[in-house]
């Protein structure tokens, strides 16, 4: 499961950093979402480092929140409310990196607890 979850992580990141870089360009961010998007789908098939990419997964996720939260309130600018909709696609994307992130890091926190349980 946390193959899959990963791969839909990456899906989304390399989606949400061609919709960025068509509104805003390339820029940082943009190779930041996918290198991470890339390195978590790795690590999954990688046992090693599954603990780095989920770790990766929920940094990238928090920020990806605070995107969302700081676009929604960029909308508010000038009294109304409005977002075109390649935006609230961008903000939509932003907030799915945030639930797959959350999710591969509880995932990997809860079979490490399993596997303590396991070995004790």
């Amino acid at each position: 499961m946390n193959k899959i979850i990963g791969l839909c992580f990456a899906i989304a990141c390399f989606s949400t950093s061609a919709l960025s870089s068509s509104i805003m360009g390339i820029g940082m961010w943009f190779w930041v979402i996918i290198s991470v998007g890339l390195f978590v789908a790795i690590s999954q098939y990688y046992s090693p480092l599954r603990g780095i990419g989920s770790g990766l997964a929920v940094l990238l996720g928090i920020v990806s929140i605070c995107a969302v939260f700081l676009g929604l309130v960029a909308a508010t600018i000038g009294g109304s409310f409005h977002l075109d909709d390649r935006e609230a696609l961008l903000l939509f994307l932003f907030f799915i990196i945030f639930l797959l992130g959350l999710i591969l890091g509880f995932m990997y926190k809860k079979s490490i607890k399993l596997q303590n349980d396991l070995d004790s």
